[in-house]
């Protein structure tokens, strides 16, 4: 009798613990799937949130008619009132995600010197502001068929802010003196554009 109560408990015992442990696994499986559908709406909450952050940022940038304004109240500082707001241009092409390139009509006592303004696209800050003539004052004096670098340089700087769109010709600038004949070729291109672009 003994040995069937002995023997009953532990039977008991180990079907008592058997269960235990299926509810417990059934109980973890459960949590998993849980766990897996909180992951899964974490992530998916998280994507609307950067989703809504951009769309925020989005309708957080400034218009262009601000760009202008803004543009136009640092030039006026610096250049004096050769031209009217209206004048200003958005270059779209100039612009990205993250920053406004707003340009200035030619001006200047010959109609050659250009402008710039380049904003934070949300803050309105400006991050360059740039301009002048194509060329410094007075004649070119070439030394043996050579164009100092610094005149040169002046002459790409023009063009790459102003004259330059996507598909044209790219210019560097140069550590060296460059021959006539490459300094008339750029010349040449930012003369043109000055010319068809003097009465705009």
């Amino acid at each position: 009798m003994h040995f069937k109560k002995f023997l009953v408990v532990p039977l008991s015992l180990s079907l008592f613990l058997g269960a235990c442990d299926i509810n417990i696994n059934f109980d973890k499986k459960k949590s998993n799937g849980n766990d897996h559908k909180n992951t899964q709406q974490q992530t998916n909450n998280g994507s609307q949130n950067e989703a809504s952050q951009n769309n925020n940022q989005t309708s957080n940038s400034i218009s262009i008619e601000e760009a202008k304004q803004i543009a136009y109240e640092t030039l006026e500082n610096g250049d004096g009132s050769f031209f009217k707001k209206s004048d200003l241009k958005y270059r779209e092409d100039k612009s990205d995600d993250n920053q406004i390139f707003i340009e200035t009509p030619l001006y200047g006592i010959n109609g050659s010197v250009k402008s710039h303004v380049v904003l934070n696209r949300y803050t309105g800050g400006v991050i360059e502001q740039d301009g002048g003539p194509p060329a410094p004052d007075g004649p070119l004096r070439p030394e043996n068929g050579k164009i100092d670098s610094e005149t040169y340089n002046l002459l790409v700087k023009y063009y790459n802010n102003y004259v330059y769109r996507q598909g044209d010709p790219v210019y560097e600038y140069s550590d060296q003196p460059v021959s006539i004949e490459q300094y008339n070729k750029v010349s040449k291109t930012v003369w043109d554009y000055i010319e068809k672009n003097i009465n705009q």
